[in-house]
């Protein structure tokens, strides 16, 4: 019964899968809304894109959160310097949801020390 409703109100059309998409790539944090409920906002709009099918990378998913940052954040996001993939691998949290991380440089050595998105 679910399912016919479902399939009936939530098409999968092309249309939608365009305006679903076009919706997760532009979303922007608002100015009253923290980082982490911005990123929960990205989780869910890519959790609407699963459903449909449209399937895409964590870092596509990085990029999204990024881009939807305000200019204040520009220096972080500069900071932000993937240079070794291997170095930089996805980890979990406890709610099982899984986060891009990003790598940054570190000292003048030269290491890497990777942030958690």
């Amino acid at each position: 019964m679910w399912e016919a409703i479902k399939n009936v109100f939530e098409r999968h059309t092309l249309l939608n899968k365009l305006a679903a998409r076009r919706k997760f790539y532009t979303a922007t944090k608002e100015e009253s809304e923290s980082v982490l409920q911005f990123a929960r906002t990205i989780r869910q709009l890519s959790a609407a894109l699963a459903t449909m099918k449209v399937t895409f990378s964590e870092s596509e998913r990085a990029r999204a959160l990024l881009n939807g940052l305000p200019d204040e954040y520009l220096a972080f996001i500069s900071a932000l310097d993937p240079v070794d993939s291997e170095a930089c691998q996805i980890s979990s949290s406890s709610g099982g949801a899984t986060y891009p991380s990003a790598c940054q440089v570190g000292s003048a050595e030269g290491t890497n020390s990777c942030l958690t998105l």
